[in-house]
């Protein structure tokens, strides 16, 4: 998968895509994030599916069971077997966005392809 992505990297310098530059180099395995599993969650007909929208196999009837129900920490190390190989934007792109802050290179980069893509 990494390097389908390489690729994509490739086009993205002529074509604009959807999702972030940093988002692709760590789908292209350039970099990596933790997860953020809480940055897309899901509210379904059975309650807040946790923790991942793809793996969750608990559903919680509040948003409180569900925030103090999930241990956060584990998911976001991807310790699971399932989440080993995972490149899933809605667990990763927010990891690009919570981790943005820590690199002025990082930031310029997001500019750039924001407002100048």
């Amino acid at each position: 998968m990494n390097e389908k992505f390489k690729r994509v990297l490739e086009l993205a310098k002529r074509y604009r895509f959807y999702s972030t530059p940093l988002f692709l180099q760590f789908a292209a395995g350039l970099r990596d994030y933790p997860c953020t599993p809480w940055g897309n969650v899901t509210r379904t007909p059975l309650g807040w599916k946790g923790p991942c929208y793809l793996i969750g196999e608990k559903y919680f009837q509040t948003w409180e069971e569900f925030w103090n129900g999930v241990d956060w920490d584990y998911w976001e190390t991807r310790q699971d077997a399932r989440c080993q190989d995972c490149l899933m934007h809605s667990g990763f792109e927010a990891s690009v966005v919570r981790k943005l802050a820590e690199s002025p290179r990082d930031m310029w980069t997001m500019a750039k392809w924001n407002f100048l893509g």
